[in-house]
């Protein structure tokens, strides 16, 4: 830009500049002055945070292109910095000197700190999580009742990606005050499937019991690694309805593997109860065969079948 400035607008701002008033000379001189600071400080905090970043990945030999809360953290500090410094020297400068303007803001700070206090709580909050490693960029985490990836921690908000491939944005207020399970840290990797039966499904608890362990170790093998590593715990009892859950203790985690284990057990148990229906079916048939007059062998049949067995 400036050299085309130079080599196309020379001639024509420098024919301005003669019929210019001090007023226009005084305005251009401050928005030079303002091109020279504000590229002078972007250089100066791009530098220093660059320096920064590439200290850390050296010392703790991380890639080049390796980012972690950390280099976030540093990154999204400088820029905000750089803003701020940039636009207290704008209003000094160019609208009202920085002491006027100290005095000002400081006959209403009382009414400023009421209204920007989430804000700036939710700022403080977001500098906490990106450098306290509490949660990190690229973990399973759980917040509250939201699940997902960790995709990207700013001074506002906290943004999961879900399995859904849906973007979940949660302020960081809330991160700081509700309950947060980093799966991705846990030693037991583990999940519950609640199940719920009919009362009248019951009978088949026990053969359940031994059914559903084997099923599914083998089925993931490399996830679940023995039938030990399946539990079943009864919950208790409703009107209609029995309660009780499966614990799954995995060898690793992901919430696509925790959708799968739940798609597979739903289908498992589902299948389990519909052979246990064709066979009751079936029994119920031969037994009423059994019973029908009509289908009882004829007596040629019957003498037939003693000839043979003769």
């Amino acid at each position: 830009a400036l050299l085309f400035f130079l080599l196309f607008g020379g001639e024509y701002y420098g024919t301005y500049l003669e019929k210019a008033t001090f007023y226009d000379l005084f305005y251009i001189s401050i928005g030079l002055q303002l091109v020279i600071v504000y590229l002078w400080l972007y250089l100066a905090f791009h530098l220093v945070s660059s320096f920064v970043i590439f200290v850390y990945r050296k010392k703790n030999r991380l890639p080049d292109d390796y980012d972690d809360n950390f280099t976030v953290g540093i990154k999204k500090l400088s820029r905000f910095f750089f803003f701020v410094i940039f636009a207290v020297y704008a209003v000094d400068t160019a609208i009202i000197p920085l002491q006027d303007l100290l005095a000002s803001l400081a006959i209403g700070t009382f009414l400023i700190g009421l209204v920007f206090k989430d804000y700036l709580l939710n700022f403080l909050n977001g500098i906490d999580i990106m450098f306290s490693g509490k949660i990190r960029l690229g973990e399973y985490v759980k917040i509250d009742n939201d699940k997902g990836k960790v995709k990207d921690l700013t001074f506002a908000h906290v943004e999961l990606l879900t399995d859904a491939k849906d973007v979940v944005y949660i302020p960081n207020n809330y991160v700081k005050t509700k309950h947060v399970v980093n799966y991705s840290r846990s030693r037991v990797k583990n999940i519950f499937v609640d199940v719920t039966l009919d009362k009248s499904r019951f009978e088949y608890y026990k053969e359940l019991h031994r059914y559903i362990p084997s099923k599914v170790v083998k089925q993931f093998p490399d996830i679940i690694q023995n039938e030990e590593k399946v539990r079943i715990h009864f919950e208790g009892v409703e009107k209609d309805s029995v309660k009780w859950s499966i614990e799954y203790i995995l060898a690793k985690y992901s919430f696509e593997i925790e959708n799968k284990l739940k798609n597979f057990t739903g289908e498992m148990i589902v299948d389990f109860f519909n052979r246990k229906d064709k066979l009751k079916k079936k029994k119920e048939e031969e037994e009423e065969a059994g019973d029908d007059p009509k289908k009882k062998d004829s007596p040629i049949e019957t003498t037939r079948r003693v000839d043979e067995d003769d």
